[in-house]
């Protein structure tokens, strides 16, 4: 296998798995179907590490959606019906092309494209809305761009689509979302057959340097740099990059939207106030340093060991507050591979 990353292909012969011809994928006959051309790229964590799947959506009105139009079957009767099915995928294919040849400010005389598969993928249905599914880094093989491209339209992440449902406090269109819940495959990246874990969307936090402030992450702002835990944590961990669930507002920058992060937070360790919390919280606080002997409270007075500690618990998860802010579920990473910006073109 020339490729260890999987994402709609067979782990043996390497094609594709989606259906490639429109009849067989719709459930029963339509005059017209409603497209939505999705398209996908594999983007990477720092240093290519970490793959995940990001979909290029644009801002529709009030929500974000996949460039779509309608497309009509009766246009394309004919006595052959062979050659009807394929003048049909053909012409499919092509329109999708076009949408995303404009959209994404792409050029190429497309009539010299007509029998290649530009990054083709297949197609997947909901009764008459159909996904017509798209490789980003193949269809730009073979398209140049030149011209700017619409600010409107952004990469999200399937974090966005699934759970929260929305692009920094835009709606996701439920269409999509459940087109992605009735066809799981469109969400599942593997490596050697194995699945890979999904990244997380979460804001990252930042110190202002002139007001010592903290705020979500925006474009301005300085690099990721590690910061001190909330007062109830900085004597158990060492430094962490902190990211959150939601954003800390900035008042300085009200029109700025939130830079967005693709976050890795596999096995995070839950650390809980025993002081505050229940009893049940208290005993699973309780057997988190038992599990890990040397950390928590243990090591308060012993840096060294505090240091090690702390790459054996790659990532903490808490609630907690942040200067005048009110309480936000965070995590605190070690390392900055397990994050990255997720991109805005």
């Amino acid at each position: 296998m020339d490729h260890p990353i999987q994402y709609l292909n067979d782990d043996m012969t390497g094609n594709t798995v989606l259906s490639t011809q429109l009849e067989w994928c719709l459930d029963t006959p339509y005059d017209s179907v409603t497209v939505y051309v999705c398209l996908y790229r594999l983007a990477y964590g720092k240093k290519r590490t970490r793959p995940f799947l990001s979909f290029w959506m644009e801002k529709s009105g009030d929500q974000y959606t996949f460039p779509a139009f309608t497309y009509s079957l009766a246009d394309n009767e004919d006595e052959d019906e062979d050659e009807d099915e394929d003048a049909i995928d053909n012409s499919l294919k092509l329109a999708c092309i076009r949408k995303l040849v404009d959209l994404r400010s792409l050029e190429q005389d497309l009539a010299t494209c007509e029998h290649t598969t530009l990054g083709y993928k297949g197609l997947v249905s909901d009764k008459d809305v159909v996904f017509a599914v798209f490789d980003a880094d193949e269809l730009e093989k073979t398209f140049s761009s030149s011209r700017p491209r619409q600010k409107k339209c952004t990469w999200v992440i399937l974090d966005e689509i699934l759970r929260r449902k929305s692009v920094n406090g835009v709606a996701v269109d439920p269409a999509v979302t459940r087109m992605f819940q009735k066809h799981p495959i469109l969400g599942k990246l593997r490596y050697n057959g194995q699945p890979i874990e999904t990244p997380r969307q979460l804001y990252l936090v930042v110190v202002d340097p002139d007001t010592e402030e903290s705020y979500t992450r925006h474009a301005h702002h300085a690099r990721p740099a590690i910061l001190e835990l909330p007062h109830r944590f900085e004597a158990q961990f060492d430094q962490r990059f902190l990211l959150t669930e939601t954003p800390l507002a900035d008042d300085s920058a009200p029109q700025n939207p939130w830079t967005r992060y693709a976050a890795f937070i596999d096995q995070p360790v839950y650390v809980f106030d025993r002081e505050t919390t229940t009893p049940e919280k208290r005993k699973q606080y309780a057997d988190l340093i038992h599990k890990y002997s040397h950390t928590l409270e243990e090591l308060e007075h012993d840096d060294e060991e505090r240091m090690a500690s702390n790459r054996r618990i790659p990532c903490i998860s808490f609630s907690d507050r942040i200067g005048a802010h009110p309480p936000v579920d965070m995590w605190g990473l070690t390392q900055r591979n397990r994050f990255v910006e997720i991109a805005e073109e």
